[in-house]
């Protein structure tokens, strides 16, 4: 027994040990991550989704004005997200989805916030001549609220309203239509329309005239004012009303008997501290002569002419040059317009007396600022 047993026992010392298997190590698939462009690109929008909902809010609350939001929704975040979706998306794809409808979505928020009325800074008045094409419109700015005097033909509507809405302009103190004719009141229904009007001045003219047509512009104008309620005043010669330190006296008309409306035309004296300018419509020279006859050199005296009936021959005549001894004349004319305004002997008059003339039809939109001591043109 002992011997099988020492057998057995040698049998299995001596039996090789098998190797001991090796297990091949699976490998682990990798799961492919998300591209980088991708990555990159959802993280700016995601920011950019927080900037837009952080500004919409604090427009919400009044702190930024809505034309400064989107300024800043179309200039920075508009951009910042058609870069991003440029990464990963064809350009004109972008271009085609994004840019559109995005600036459509911003023009959507932007009408539903708050615009606060911007007014000039205390101490000064601004005083924007605009660039209507054959036609009159400005704009006076003031701390205590705004005045606009005409609004341009029907076709400057647009251009017009941007104008006033780059301003920040909600609402007008007041409104002075100069006198009735198209390329002065033509926008006149957009302006109420569209603004907050306080006041509206304008001459007692009674002329049978395509402007009072049941369409016509007078209409359209006084049927916006009865709708918001504005109060309607009608001023003559020695009128005045004042806005703060800012000062308003019509010059004319001086009688009732005129048989062109342009004679109707109010001519205001705009007067802030020491500095002033005369507004004249489209006044000739019938007005021309009757204001210097009533009101003589020492009133009329002024800084800045606002060139009567666009630099035409019929007005600025040498007795109301004399008198109001400006140095500044501002033409509000069309590039190009069929009447050649402005007229060449007008334009001399200007010359001999070494006026400084401008142009809308030359150089767009001119914009002056009063410190009450002097006018200084801006760029």
């Amino acid at each position: 027994m002992a011997q099988d047993d020492k057998k057995k026992n040698a049998e299995k010392t001596e039996k090789p040990e098998k190797a001991p298997v090796k297990r091949k190590k699976s490998k682990k698939k990798k799961k492919k991550g998300m591209p980088k462009a991708l990555r990159v690109c959802l993280i700016m929008l995601a920011v950019l989704a927080v900037l837009f909902a952080g500004t919409v809010a604090l427009a919400m609350s009044g702190v930024i004005p809505a034309n400064d939001v989107e300024d800043f929704l179309d200039d920075f975040v508009g951009e910042g997200v058609e870069k991003a979706l440029d990464k990963v998306l064809p350009n004109d794809l972008v271009d085609e989805v994004f840019v559109d409808k995005y600036g459509d979505f911003v023009d959507f928020v932007v009408d539903l916030l708050p615009k606060p009325q911007r007014v000039a800074l205390d101490g000064e008045i601004v005083v924007h001549f605009f660039d209507v094409g054959q036609g009159d419109s400005m704009l006076i700015m003031a701390p205590q609220g705004n005045v606009l005097i005409d609004a341009g033909p029907n076709d400057c509507e647009k251009d017009l309203e941007r104008y006033l809405d780059d301003l920040g302009i909600t609402t007008l103190h007041c409104v002075i239509a100069t006198h009735p004719h198209e390329d002065h009141i033509g926008s006149m229904d957009m302006i109420f329309e569209e603004f907050e009007v306080k006041n509206l001045i304008m001459p007692n003219a009674e002329v049978d005239t395509d402007t009072f047509t049941e369409t016509g512009d007078y209409t359209r104008m006084m049927a916006g004012a009865a709708e918001q309620g504005t109060t309607v005043n009608y001023a003559k010669s020695g009128t005045t009303f004042s806005l703060g330190e800012l000062q308003f006296m019509f010059l004319a008309p001086n009688a009732t008997d005129y048989n062109d409306l342009n004679d109707w035309s109010l001519v205001t004296k705009v007067t802030y501290g020491s500095t002033s300018m005369i507004i004249t419509g489209d006044a000739e020279s019938i007005s021309e002569k009757e204001i210097v006859k009533k009101y003589g050199s020492s009133t009329l005296d002024c800084d800045i002419l606002k060139s009567g009936h666009h630099g035409s021959s019929s007005s600025s005549c040498d007795e109301f040059l004399d008198a109001i001894d400006a140095e500044i004349v501002v033409i509000s004319c069309g590039a190009g317009n069929k009447y050649n305004h402005p007229n060449t002997d007008t334009m001399d008059r200007y010359r001999e007396r070494e006026m400084e003339i401008y142009r809308t039809d030359l150089e767009g939109t001119i914009v002056y600022v009063s410190n009450g001591a002097e006018f200084t043109k801006q760029p």
